[in-house]
């Protein structure tokens, strides 16, 4: 019973703390107020790409723009987001 209650000691020595992290989703007014572009368009291209020495990879998105509501008026908008498939 003693090397039970012995190995019981040891692994709670052992036990390391673990941490964790909650993303509380921001709202829709906090969006465009941070936001330095606001478009209404269609997609006309997207390419990924390997970044952070090929770690990761990111997508660039193109817009072609049918109305803006925010920002000044080009004739395509690009912006990156994470995630998407290369080759």
């Amino acid at each position: 019973m003693s090397r039970v209650y012995a190995l019981c000691a040891l692994l709670l020595c052992l036990a390391v703390p673990i941490a964790a992290t909650v993303v509380v989703p921001a709202e829709f007014r906090e969006i465009v107020s941070g936001s330095q572009i606001i478009v209404y368009g269609r997609v006309i291209e997207v390419q990924s790409e390997w970044v952070d020495g090929r770690r990761r990879i990111d997508s660039l998105v193109t817009i072609q723009p049918s109305a803006f509501y925010r920002g000044t008026p080009t004739a395509t908008v690009t912006f990156r987001i994470p995630g998407g498939q290369v080759g």
